[in-house]
Order: C-alpha cells, then sequence, then structure tokens
C-alpha cells in the first residue's frame, strides 16, 4: 500500500536480524534522483526491525509544483471574485446614494426662483441619508425664504408704482 504512493518507489521491512520482512517496488540501482530514508521500528520500547523507503525526489517536486501551480490559480480566481463583489457592494453602498443624490439636485430651481418641492429620496441612517434630510430640510427653507423675499419685492414694487404715479 505504500508504494501505491508515486513519490514512494521502493519500501522494505527488515527484522532486528537483517532479514527481509517485506519488500516492494522497484530496488534503487543507483543514488541519482532518490532519496533513501532508513528508520528504526520501535514496538514496547525495543527496536524490532527497520524500515527503508525510497522517494523520487523529481516526482515528489513535480507534485509539489502541481499543486502551487493549482493554489496560485485558486487563489487569482478568490481575489478576483472578493474584487467583483467589493465593486458591486461598493456601487450600491456608495455610488448609487451619491447619483440619486445628484439626480435629485439638478435642475431643481424653476423660471421664477423657486426651489421644486422634490425631494431627495434616500431615507437611510447613514452619512447619506443624514445629507439627504439635510439638503431637503434646506430647500424647504430656501423656498420659505424666497417666498418672504418676493412678497417684499412685490410690496416694494407696488409702492413704487404707486409713488412713481403721484409724481
Amino acid at each position: 500500500e505504500i508504494i501505491r504512493s508515486k513519490a514512494i518507489l521502493y519500501a522494505r521491512v527488515s527484522s532486528k536480524k537483517g532479514n527481509t520482512m517485506a519488500e516492494a517496488g522497484l530496488k534503487p540501482s543507483g543514488k541519482d534522483g532518490w532519496v533513501m530514508i532508513d528508520r528504526e521500528i520501535v514496538f514496547d520500547g525495543d527496536v524490532i526491525g527497520h524500515l527503508n523507503i525510497g522517494l523520487d525526489t523529481a516526482r515528489i517536486a513535480g507534485q509539489l509544483q502541481d499543486q502551487q501551480y493549482t493554489m496560485i490559480w485558486r487563489e487569482a480566481l478568490l481575489i478576483i471574485l472578493i474584487a467583483i463583489g467589493e465593486f458591486f457592494a461598493l456601487s450600491y453602498i456608495i455610488v448609487r446614494p451619491v447619483s440619486i443624490i445628484s439626480t435629485s439636485l439638478s435642475n431643481t430651481v424653476d423660471e421664477n426662483g423657486r426651489i421644486q418641492t422634490r425631494i431627495i429620496p434616500i431615507h437611510s441612517r447613514d452619512e447619506f441619508g443624514m445629507l439627504a434630510t439635510q439638503f431637503n430640510g434646506m430647500r424647504s427653507q430656501l423656498n420659505d425664504i424666497h417666498a418672504r423675499l418676493q412678497s417684499k419685492i412685490e410690496l416694494g414694487d407696488a409702492k413704487l408704482r404707486e409713488t412713481n404715479s403721484q409724481l
């Protein structure tokens, strides 16, 4: 079962006396590209044998490189998905309210100088909602002031006409 791994090409279990108990795989002929690992097999504190494993470093390096490329592609895809998600979230959270405010404020003065009573339709509790509420209140105050100034102008016009007709 150990040999089924693509990186392990040889395995040997020997007794304490050196007799081979089990052996599988290709016995290494040279040391090119092979790493041999030799470990004692310990049972109840006594050495009962040895385990020799031959690893193919080229295969292990290839597997690690494949895993590296796979991980890089996954991370790149994850970063792209996060960036797209952030783009849509920021568009909804920031750009949309700014666009609504900008559209509501454009062309709001009529030919008589009155600010049209169109309100900014943002009712949130964040900064944009507070800004919309303040603009809506300011628009109402400016219309009241404009109406008072217009009545004073009309009253002054009437007095000027009366004085002009008396002259």
